[in-house]
């Protein structure tokens, strides 16, 4: 009946719960990795965001998630590109030019020219 496949729906809720939570929770650790210089493992979980985006494409929590996730890889990018204005060292730079590749809104050639003009700034 009804109320049986009702009460089977919330116990699956109840079990599932701390799985749910961890997904619900994902944008704000891809932001606390970010705001912590852990780059590397923002874009491992935002790697992993878009991977439950593409395969749970019905669900719109799922997607919010998403749009939530690329909202702090966006962030890190600016973060990142205003890095490479400042004076920071040969081995920073290639930290970061690597980082934007990964993230990939640059092409190869936009982002040679996006370095180029961002550090002659800081000269």
């Amino acid at each position: 009946t009804i109320t049986n496949k009702l009460r089977k729906e919330a116990n699956i809720c109840i079990t599932k719960h701390p799985q749910l939570l961890e997904i619900l929770e994902l944008p704000q650790l891809i932001d606390t990795s970010i705001r912590n210089n852990f780059y590397e493992e923002g874009l491992e979980l935002h790697a992993f965001v878009s991977n439950l985006a593409l395969k749970y494409t019905d669900i719109p929590i799922i997607q919010m998630i998403k749009e939530d996730s690329d909202s702090c890889i966006r962030h890190m990018e600016g973060v990142l590109l205003k890095q490479l204005q400042g004076p920071i060292t040969l081995t920073q730079c290639l930290k970061s030019v690597g980082l934007l590749r990964r993230i990939g809104s640059y092409k190869e050639n936009q982002l040679k020219v996006k370095f180029l003009q961002l550090r002659t700034e800081w000269f």
